[in-house]
């Protein structure tokens, strides 16, 4: 009787540990409340909202410098392209059927409108975008043409001054451009639907905007034929011009 006594109580105690233990246990796997909740939700918005500006500010960054970067490579294909053209004259530009004076009209086709200014500096900025510059070139120095990169229009405005016009005898007599100042400007694709454009080039500081009225690309750079004896002074001449 002492032994069922004794066996029962330790059963017993037992019995009360291991409920007094899911009991425990229950108390800790009950779920937050709603202050805790709610200190959740406002950490984990805090989290988010500091993580997202850094990430906005680097991808306005990326897509500014690969504007940038388009409008430069732009700018400089134009350049060379115009090198190359003045580098072949008139005489790279006739064929066998064609005459002298047709050549020399094609070449001059080809080549930047005239502007009257004497610094590129002042030539204004491009009243309208006359279609693309594979279609036809524009016919005035305060034109523009585009071009489609990656599926955006960009605006390129060229043009020529200080233009050096020395006449050839076997043309008659007629003058052809050897030598001059080229401007190149290109503007972004927002630009193309503002009247307000600027001649300035926009600033890449991340507080300026690349959407605006502004080239992202301007370039003055003199053009002169290399293979001609007067090449070196046509060169220093417009030089001078630039730089007096």
């Amino acid at each position: 009787m002492l032994m069922l006594r004794r066996f029962t109580s330790k059963s017993r105690g037992l019995l009360a540990k291991i409920v007094r233990g899911q009991s425990n246990q229950q108390s800790t796997e009950q779920g937050l409340t709603l202050i805790e909740s709610l200190a959740a939700i406002v950490i984990f918005g805090f989290a988010i909202t500091a993580v997202t500006q850094p990430l906005i500010i680097a991808m306005a960054t990326r897509v500014r410098a690969y504007r940038a970067q388009q409008s430069l490579q732009l700018a400089q294909g134009e350049i060379d392209r115009m090198r190359l053209i003045v580098e072949q004259s008139y005489q790279g530009q006739q064929s066998p059927e064609d005459s002298p004076q047709t050549a020399l009209n094609t070449y001059l086709s080809k080549l930047p409108p005239a502007s009257s200014a004497t610094n590129p500096r002042d030539v204004g900025p491009p009243t309208d975008f006359n279609g693309y510059c594979q279609d036809a070139l524009p016919t005035s120095a305060t034109q523009g043409c585009k071009v489609t990169v990656n599926g955006a229009d960009f605006g390129i405005q060229t043009f020529r001054l200080n233009t050096v016009e020395p006449p050839v005898a076997s043309l008659g007599n007629r003058t052809v451009p050897v030598a001059f100042q080229m401007g190149v400007r290109v503007y972004p694709p927002a630009a193309l639907n503002q009247s307000n454009r600027s001649i300035e080039p926009a600033s890449l500081a991340f507080s300026e905007r690349t959407d605006g009225p502004a080239p992202l690309a301007v370039s003055f750079v003199p053009i002169v034929r290399s293979d001609l004896a007067t090449s070196i002074d046509d060169y220093k001449e417009l030089i001078e011009k630039f730089y007096p």
